[in-house]
């Protein structure tokens, strides 16, 4: 959507919808105690360059996902990498069946889904059956700027995303080194271990006030990894097995044409999914960050601004001070600014909103049905921040995506419904 800030949530808000009823009991409030390493910092540098400074890597990957220390096998992957710029990952589900192939031919970037793509939230299921079959999709993308760690999660395996990039394979990746879109906290040590025979250094990555933590088990010997975690509600689990470095791999690997009877896919913009212009927002009934219940009916008379966001969304982070800023100014005024939260842990989300000095109006997802209802109905466009501008019989007069320093959407279109 042009120069807008936004954040495609549609992964996270998978994991939150898994885990939003039980967080409240299970995770612990941020660790302010937290602190860097600079040994352990370096050490996950010496992984960086090892993965750079190889020619050639082939490794698998089995995956797990669930319950911290309750993971269980979801799919795996294999991956074939080459300098300057190829690679090949190839998806599978449970049962062995592969689902996707993320390809680099050295110029284009390729989905390709050999029997039915998978369903993604910004699109209804209508164009979905009529699009599912023999798809691919091809990028204009040099493999240095993309992600790896986010695509997996297109192949419908199962897999959310990788817990390390492997673009860092290539150099100077802008997408591999720290997720770009989190608040880093730092890296520490957290002992040794033995995996599959490989003598291990583990460290921690940590990010957004610990709220979302990255495991790392790194071979003594060669620096690459053999064990990998993200923990974000639900844990995301990696072994890698059969790993061969500078081997040769034939350029044939990365090549790949679509067959005739083959169609290029092009994904659904989110705007495409925003309720238009006096549409009506489902009401609901869900409870404040105080533990009150509220309905978004029971601000009939007032103009709404309306806001979905998450903690682990960077643009939702720095509108939230504009948002408060609004509050003050229109507050007496008519108008009611009502944060919506996607199903963070209820303590990490009051410790956000005090430490920021936050004063409106903030509900919590309390339950799963309230975070299917969040995540897919009140929001479907898969992207956050999503803001929603209703008047005051609850229809919708903007629909807005994203944030950036400086936005000042929301406040031209109060303009025109003449509040000043």
């Amino acid at each position: 959507m042009c120069n807008r800030i936004i954040y495609l949530s549609s992964i996270l808000c998978l994991v939150l919808s898994f885990t939003s009823a039980g967080l409240a009991q299970t995770k612990q409030p941020p660790d302010t105690s937290f602190r860097t390493d600079p040994a352990a910092e370096q050490l996950f540098r010496q992984l960086r360059k090892a993965m750079r400074e190889l020619n050639s890597l082939f490794l698998r990957s089995e995956y797990r996902f669930g319950k911290l220390g309750e993971e269980v096998p979801t799919a795996h992957y294999t991956i074939w990498m080459k300098k300057p710029s190829y690679f090949r990952l190839e998806a599978y589900n449970r049962d062995g069946k592969l689902t996707g192939v993320l390809l680099h031919d050295g110029h284009f970037l390729w989905d390709i889904w050999p029997e039915k793509r998978p369903i993604f939230r910004n699109e209804d299921s209508a164009t979905y059956v009529q699009t599912n079959i023999h798809r691919y999709m091809q990028r204009n993308l040099p493999a240095k700027d993309f992600s790896i760690k986010k695509e997996v999660g297109r192949l419908g395996a199962g897999m959310i995303w990788a817990v390390l990039d492997l673009a860092v394979f290539f150099e100077d990746s802008s997408a591999a080194y720290a997720p770009p879109v989190l608040k880093y906290d730092g890296t520490v040590f957290r002992g040794t271990e033995t995996i599959a025979g490989e003598p291990c250094t583990i460290i921690e990555r940590s990010f957004n006030d610990r709220y979302y933590q990255q495991t790392i088990w790194i071979s003594q010997r060669d620096y690459v990894p053999r064990q990998l975690r993200d923990v974000i509600g639900l844990s995301m689990l990696e072994n890698w097995t059969e790993i061969r470095m500078n081997e040769p791999i034939s350029n044939d690997r990365f090549s790949w044409q679509p067959p005739d009877e083959w169609k290029q896919w092009f994904p659904p913009a989110s705007e495409e999914n925003l309720p238009r212009p006096a549409s009506e927002v489902p009401d609901f009934e869900m409870t404040l960050t105080t533990g009150e219940a509220v309905r978004l009916s029971n601000f009939r008379g007032n103009v709404v601004v309306l806001n979905l966001w998450n903690l682990n969304c960077p643009p939702c982070r720095q509108e939230i001070p504009y948002l408060q800023r609004l509050h003050r100014s229109y507050g007496g005024r008519g108008v009611v600014i009502l944060g919506v939260n996607c199903g963070d842990n209820r303590q990490s989300v009051v410790d956000f909103l005090t430490k920021n000095h936050v004063t409106y109006l903030n509900i919590l997802v309390a339950s799963d049905a309230e975070a299917r209802f969040v995540n897919n109905t009140l929001n479907p466009t898969g992207a956050v921040p999503l803001t929603y501008i209703l008047d005051t019989q609850g229809k919708v007069v903007e629909a807005l995506l994203g944030y950036e320093a400086d936005d000042t959407r929301i406040e031209t279109t109060l303009e025109k419904l003449r509040i000043k």
